[in-house]
């Protein structure tokens, strides 16, 4: 009898913890979020060989959200997102012809928004530097002005190039990306160097976030150069 009341009791306690795994409110072991993120990318294919890596994001404190592959990201390549024990496809990132970029913001978002934050200036930094994640930036590479003007007289060696984006602090990254706090939400506008494009272009990052740490609006542009003057002094040669 004893026994069957321990067992009992046992059984009730998995229930209201799996209620609360159900439900977002308490949040699952990481092993199973993981798996839970590979089932939703790659079912009915192998769920065994699919690579799962999260992307931190120290605001989002219940949504965990996974890059899941398989092949070296040849086959399967999607971005996950998971709450609870509910997982949810947020972009196919191998999808040809590629998936238009509002479509995947938009379920973003959603997403976001489900998670009801209200981010300070210090979190909506954070939320910036993990949608640049998920864009495939590395926040290491966001710049301040001097480090541009280092870029730009470095141009045409490789390897004070290659020197100068490993001096980069990727500890100190976020803290290089000023935010503001504005009547719609956040706004923020920082240098970056996109080291993946042809010519290595510095471009300028121009992120509106609502109140609830969802995007707004984003743009990169070429980051503008104030004057010829500006340029020939920042590659280190005299003015024409």
């Amino acid at each position: 009898m004893r026994l069957a009341r321990v067992l009992l009791g046992a059984a009730l306690g998995a229930f209201v913890l799996l209620i609360l795994w159900i439900t977002g409110t308490v949040d699952p072991p990481e092993a199973i979020a993981r798996r839970l993120a590979a089932i939703a990318a790659v079912y009915p294919g192998p769920v065994g060989r699919a690579e799962v890596e999260r992307i931190p994001c120290a605001p989002l404190r219940r949504l965990r959200l996974y890059v899941v592959c398989t092949a070296g990201c040849g086959e399967v390549w999607r971005l996950v997102a998971v709450r609870g024990l509910r997982a949810e496809n947020l972009q196919n990132l191998n999808r040809i012809p590629a998936e238009p970029p509002e479509e995947a913001r938009a379920r973003v978002n959603e997403a976001i928004r489900r998670e009801r934050l209200r981010p300070d200036v210090d979190a909506a930094r954070e939320l910036i530097g993990c949608y640049m994640l998920l864009d495939g930036m590395h926040p290491e590479l966001v710049l301040l002005p001097a480090d541009r003007e280092a870029v730009e007289r470095a141009r045409g060696n490789e390897s004070a190039l290659a020197a100068l984006a490993d001096s980069l602090d990727e500890a100190a990254a976020l803290s290089r990306i000023e935010v503001q706090k504005t009547v719609e939400g956040f706004a923020s506008r920082f240098l970056y160097w996109d080291t993946t494009a042809s010519g290595r272009p510095v471009l300028e990052l121009d992120w509106r976030l609502g109140p609830d740490g969802s995007i707004l609006f984003f743009e990169a542009h070429p980051a503008p150069i104030k004057d010829d003057t500006a340029v020939d002094s920042i590659r280190g040669s005299p003015p024409t």
